[in-house]
């Protein structure tokens, strides 16, 4: 992330799932430090939602696109668990630093294959969860 060591420069954020995301979305919008680039939603309505929640965003309904399309620094999973690693791991492998819902994954080898893929490119993983462990849903 060296283009954004310069004061005033936004660390680009993209988000993969559109209902824990529009969360996400939101408080990253509300740091002049940040800014949301990019949501990848597979659901048409809750792609159309966060967009309208969101209209500088770039919106996309698949991720694997967005990884490859978009400018970004960093990414936020918040997708169905089942998919957690899968999306760090794509993330990371794209050279994007990561933060994670809980769990990083649902298995002890999703949970390794995170920690290669952190080791490989030298990113940072976080793994979120609510102090008080509440759910928060979007649109």
């Amino acid at each position: 992330m060296s283009h954004h060591d310069s004061a005033g420069a936004q660390v680009r954020i993209g988000i993969v799932g559109g209902g824990r995301g529009w969360v996400f979305a939101t408080l990253f919008a509300s740091f002049p430090e940040s800014r949301v680039t990019a949501i990848a939603e597979r659901l048409p309505g809750r792609r159309e939602a966060i967009g309208r929640s969101h209209p500088e965003a770039q919106l996309f309904c698949d991720y694997e696109t967005m990884l490859a399309e978009a400018d970004l620094d960093a990414v936020v999973v918040a997708s169905d668990p089942p998919a957690h690693a899968e999306h760090v791991v794509l993330a990371l492998e794209a050279g994007k630093h990561a933060l994670s819902e809980v769990p990083a994954s649902l298995t002890a080898a999703g949970h390794f294959e995170v920690l290669e893929a952190t080791a490989r490119r030298i990113r940072r993983i976080r793994v979120r969860r609510d102090r008080d462990g509440a759910r928060t849903n979007g649109p």
